[in-house]
């Protein structure tokens, strides 16, 4: 009876301790933890300790689709903190580490917003962000031309375009105001070929035909006032281009 007894306690003893002590949890289940941990500083506003709970994930569990989504979400950390140099560098390391990952329209976007973004507010400053903005826009609707995206992307890319325009425009209206009509008709010809489609297109026509009058060329002035009047009575500059050359057939 006693060696009985000795016998089932220690297997009593066994059953017990493995009912009480839980199942650990798989990789993939702490990774998922952990994400929607980092998910909540971030959600929360908390970027620097959402970026490093994205990063610890990335670490801990870098062969689950946790340590993949936490490479986007350091990206979209970045956006949202508003460093945008930063969340460029982050989206572009994306792209090359995941060049098959079904995000990449969306990635894409991003960085074109990122540069947009990062752009200075004035057109008298240096506007590189937006050319490049652009350029990844038309990248995006070349490359992922059924993406939700596009509609957004060919918005931008107008809006884009009328910014580098203004300052186009801006720097001929310095020119003009220092006499030199010739730097002056330069750039508002660029405007007119580069941005045909922008609003400014038809101003920049009128001021290169008022360039060019100074500058006595008689024809390339009525090219220039015939171009800003294909908007017609309608618009301001294409009103005043009509009077223009009203004036020079007389």
């Amino acid at each position: 009876m006693n060696k009985l007894l000795f016998i089932s306690i220690p297997i009593l003893f066994s059953v017990l301790i493995s009912c009480s002590t839980p199942e650990p949890m798989s990789m993939e289940e702490s990774a998922r933890l952990a994400f929607e941990n980092a998910k909540g500083y971030q959600d929360a506003g908390r970027y620097e300790l959402a970026l490093d709970k994205f990063n610890y994930v990335k670490s801990k569990f870098p062969l689950t689709r946790y340590a993949i989504e936490a490479d986007l979400e350091i990206a979209n950390t970045y956006f949202l903190k508003g460093e945008y140099k930063g969340a460029i560098a982050a989206y572009e390391s994306f792209r090359e580490l995941h060049p098959e990952n079904k995000n990449l329209p969306y990635v894409t976007y991003r960085i074109g917003e990122s540069y947009f973004a990062d752009a200075p507010g004035s057109i008298d400053r240096d506007l590189m962000s937006i050319k490049k903005g652009i350029q990844v826009y038309e990248d995006l609707i070349n490359q992922y031309p059924r993406s939700q995206y596009v509609k957004e992307a060919r918005e931008q890319i107008i809006a884009g375009k009328e910014k580098l325009a203004q300052k186009e425009i801006y720097i001929a209206d310095f020119y003009t105001r220092k006499g030199d009509y010739g730097a002056a008709a330069s750039r508002l010809q660029k405007v007119v070929d580069l941005y045909r489609d922008s609003d400014l297109a038809s101003e920049a026509a009128y001021k290169m035909g008022e360039a060019y009058l100074k500058l006595k060329k008689v024809d390339d002035a009525k090219r220039a006032f015939q171009i800003a009047s294909v908007g017609g009575r309608d618009s301001v500059w294409g009103s005043k281009a009509i009077v223009r050359l009203g004036e020079i057939n007389e």
